[in-house]
């Protein structure tokens, strides 16, 4: 039987990026499918010239694209099987649809640990159709790393 994905959303932060490797982690762990969700808002095309709709994603594609790599770069845990979500839709709506069928949706706490979440991660803490883990920050290295990721993660259901 297939495993249900991990859906993560990503943005342009570091918050983001270490979700992302949170979730890529989790993902080789349990062999689940990975999800990655990038959801753009996208602009009025009325009046506008023929194929901007289009353009738009392809330039939303290539940024998600080029920012998963280089975020999964300095990860030492490979996804299991990733699919890459260009959503042309607000990122809570976006991530609320894809949450679900997922086993977790993950998304990155710029705020930190023992902080208040974001409006969008406490949208999709009360809304989420599945258990949802707010990755924070890690604290600046005091000492040698653990190396395990999960040790900084909470889970919300």
């Amino acid at each position: 039987m297939p495993h249900a994905p991990i859906v993560v959303g990503i943005e342009s932060t570091d918050a983001a990026a270490e979700a992302l490797r949170w979730a890529a982690w989790e993902s080789q762990r349990t062999q689940a499918p990975l999800v990655v969700v990038h959801a753009y808002e996208p602009e009025p095309t009325e009046g506008a010239p023929r194929g901007l709709a289009a353009t738009r994603e392809s330039v939303a594609r290539s940024w998600a694209t080029h920012w998963v790599r280089d975020a999964l770069s300095e990860c030492a845990a490979l996804p299991w099987r990733t699919h890459l979500v260009v959503a042309p839709d607000s990122p809570g709506d976006a991530l609320l649809r894809l949450s679900r069928d997922a086993a977790l949706l993950v998304l990155g706490n710029r705020a930190g640990q023992g902080s208040p979440p974001s409006p969008l991660a406490a949208l999709c803490e009360r809304s989420a159709g599945c258990p949802v883990v707010l990755v924070p920050l890690p604290d600046p290295p005091a000492g040698p790393a653990s190396g395990d990721p999960s040790s900084h993660a909470s889970a919300r259901a």
